[in-house]
């Protein structure tokens, strides 16, 4: 379901257990015609990409996202680069954890976040979190 922040559109595409997703032009495959993996030696989370061509004037491009714990994906386009997002966790009791934006970035304009909770925790409600710009100006008088 998409959601407007002013002008830009976000849209969660789900919340997924550790493993190997892929998505093709932003859009998730849950039956891909291709297989992926985690790069061995690598870094626990990442991205990985296969093409493969389809006809003789169309190449296909899919991108793999693979992560050890579960995952939160959304997908933001466009989003204004003054405007950042983020993704928190709250459970029950209402305790905080902030979901681990993918360090190599975004693909496509999917956005993974890594959401990581202590093991007592049971259930969790994934927050979008919409981070406007704030300019300080700070002022500092030496003597």
């Amino acid at each position: 379901m998409p959601v407007r922040v002013e002008s830009d559109e976000v849209v969660l595409l789900g919340i997924c257990p550790a493993g190997t997703h892929v998505f093709s032009n932003g859009v998730y495959q849950p039956n891909p015609p291709v297989t992926m993996g985690p790069v061995r030696g690598g870094s626990p989370s990442g991205w990985v990409g296969r093409s493969q061509r389809i006809s003789p004037t169309r190449v296909q491009h899919w991108d793999g996202h693979y992560t050890p714990t579960p995952v939160i994906y959304l997908r933001a386009e466009s989003f204004n680069s003054k405007t950042r997002l983020a993704v928190r966790l709250r459970d029950d009791q209402d305790r905080y954890w902030a979901a681990k934006p993918e360090p190599q970035g975004t693909r496509s304009g999917v956005r993974p976040y890594l959401a990581e909770v202590p093991p007592d925790v049971k259930t969790a409600v994934a927050e979008i979190v919409v981070l406007n710009e704030v300019r300080a100006i700070f002022e500092v008088r030496t003597k």
